[in-house]
């Protein structure tokens, strides 16, 4: 599964750097106990495949105030369960470097990627802000925008300004590709990751609305959550449009 999806990614030969980092991360970084049971329960494997470097490839690296992209780490998660993607990936983030990661779960696949700053104290530490999860699809059975997202993944679609503009080409595709399930189409739209976040939070009102209305016993209440519940699910439908 694994080796059909690093195909898309196309990394060259140099970057690459196969190795095991399970043991590696339960032993030697600094995690919480409640951390580690979630590591060691639904965290099969965790692979290093490939870093991306100005010295592997020539791609600058890029360094401000704020942030700091000298290598990228290209990895792999398989997990028993997928609702535990989110926690893991966020203990993760105490890896020192910009990560791109797979995540396996049985035939299915997640591509996930955070924003990184430098740690206002300490330059060695990276924090992570803005998580950005691709939706779950079956590998063995892409539709033709899955097919088309995973074509997108490949090493020369991106940008080799600088090493940061390259991270950043990687997260707009994996925004392009959960804004298409409304558009229709993975070309990369500058305000998606915005819409899509409204999107989540009007889907999310119109679900908490239609449950009190199910319980409220009064007409005239009823009455006007119907309205705001209109209100919202053509809120809804306008944002879904602006992603055309």
């Amino acid at each position: 599964m694994i080796d059909k999806i690093l195909e898309y990614f196309d990394f060259p030969t140099n970057c690459n750097a196969i190795k095991k980092l399970k043991t590696y991360i339960l032993d030697n970084l600094e995690l919480k106990a409640s951390d580690k049971k979630i590591i060691k329960t639904f965290a099969s494997s965790i692979t290093l495949h490939a870093i991306v470097n100005q010295n592997k490839i020539n791609i600058p690296r890029y360094e401000d105030d704020t942030k700091k992209y000298v290598e990228i780490y290209l990895m792999s998660v398989e997990v028993s369960d997928k609702t535990k993607m989110k926690q893991i990936s966020q203990i993760l983030q105490i890896i020192p470097k910009p990560l791109i990661l797979i995540f396996i779960f049985k035939n299915e696949v997640s591509i996930q990627m955070a924003t990184r700053r430098m740690h206002k104290n300490d330059s060695t530490k990276l924090l992570s802000e803005d998580f950005i999860f691709s939706d779950w699809f079956d590998m063995k059975n892409p539709n033709e925008l899955q097919q088309r997202f995973l074509e997108s993944l490949k090493i020369t679609n991106q940008s080799f300004l600088n090493l940061l503009v390259f991270y950043e080409s990687y997260l707009a595709k994996i925004i392009s590709f959960n804004a298409s399930k409304y558009s229709g189409k993975v070309e990369v739209n500058q305000n998606a990751n915005e819409i899509l976040a409204q999107i989540t939070s009007a889907e999310q009102k119109i679900n908490e609305l239609k449950n009190k209305i199910k319980k409220e016993t009064s007409i005239s209440d009823k009455v006007n959550m119907n309205i705001e519940l209109k209100k919202l699910n053509d809120k809804l439908k306008s944002l879904k449009e602006d992603l055309k």
